[in-house]
């Protein structure tokens, strides 16, 4: 197990320092640049919506305009006021 273990970790270890090195890079006017998209692309929502799962931020219910009656979880707006309300922090 512990073989398995430190090789998952050594896998693993890459991965998480581009992601260090990318959020030192990320400046606030990029933050504030996406909050103010009206219609993001794709990408860019399914990354705040990944945002939003891991802080733990609720999705926003919507009534789905080409199906009523059928709702959807809206994680832009939720991202609005969760993690992009304040990007200083």
């Amino acid at each position: 197990i512990k073989v398995d273990a430190q090789r998952d970790l050594d896998e693993a270890l890459p991965a998480l320092d581009v992601a260090q090195k990318a959020l030192k890079a990320l400046k606030l006017s990029s933050l504030q640049e996406i909050k103010a998209l009206g219609n993001p692309p794709g990408g860019v929502k399914l990354t705040l919506e990944a945002i939003c799962v891991i802080f733990g931020v609720k999705p926003v219910k919507k009534t789905d305009p080409n199906n009523p009656g059928k709702r959807f979880d809206d994680y832009w707006e939720a991202s609005q006021k969760g993690p992009l309300s304040d990007p200083k922090k």
